[in-house]
């Protein structure tokens, strides 16, 4: 792999998938001693997001989302519903789909991607960089704090008591903790974010 900025990895199988920004997603089946690159069908080279579901890979653009079915060889624009195309993260529960974009929040998508629905109701910030959750419940990493919903993206509730910086660009969740990464260092809740409790900086 020659210098790239890499945004986003994530694994399939044995084989791993890097988006880049500018050339597009790569692939390596040894470890990472060997890359190539797998663009065929993927019309944007800017890739902030890649997320598995099975053994289909989703890969988040600055045109939208793309899906492949055959370990990256082929790529097919999936964005019907998706109002907004700058997807910068991407995360799956289940069988249902999730896509944080800017400047339209996040979509959901129940049948592979083949349909997008926004998914707002108490969103307040539509600037949305980061997704992660687990079950029913989803939380959203934007430019006003984190949010969260317990019903598969119907509605969303601020969390952020304790959270002194509301630019939240990375999210993950161990059990009930939540770890946040914003633009002054890394968070963190111990009660699922729940409200009341304080995100403690660490």
């Amino acid at each position: 792999m020659t210098e790239r900025y890499v945004f986003a990895l994530t694994v399939s199988g044995t084989t791993i998938f890097a988006g880049t920004w500018g050339g597009g997603i790569l692939r390596s089946g040894d470890n990472g001693g060997k890359w190539t690159s797998v663009n065929t069908g993927l019309t944007s080279q800017y890739v902030p997001s890649l997320t598995v579901s099975g053994k289909t890979i989703f890969a988040g653009t600055d045109g939208g989302v793309f899906r492949s079915t055959d370990n990256g060889g082929n790529w097919t624009a999936v964005n019907i519903g998706l109002a907004r195309q700058y997807v910068p993260s991407l995360t799956v529960n289940g069988t249902t789909l999730y896509a944080g974009t800017f400047y339209g929040g996040v979509f959901r998508s129940t049948d592979n991607g083949g349909n997008w629905t926004a998914v707002n109701t108490g969103l307040t910030s539509q600037i949305v960089h980061a997704l992660t959750g687990s079950g029913t419940t989803i939380f959203a990493g934007t430019d006003g704090g984190v949010f969260r919903s317990i019903d598969s993206g119907g509605n969303w509730t601020e969390v952020n008591i304790g959270l002194t910086r509301q630019i939240v660009l990375a999210l993950t969740v161990s059990g009930t903790t939540i770890f946040a990464g914003t633009d002054s260092g890394i968070f963190r809740s111990t009660d699922n974010g729940g409200i009341g409790r304080q995100l403690v900086r660490v």
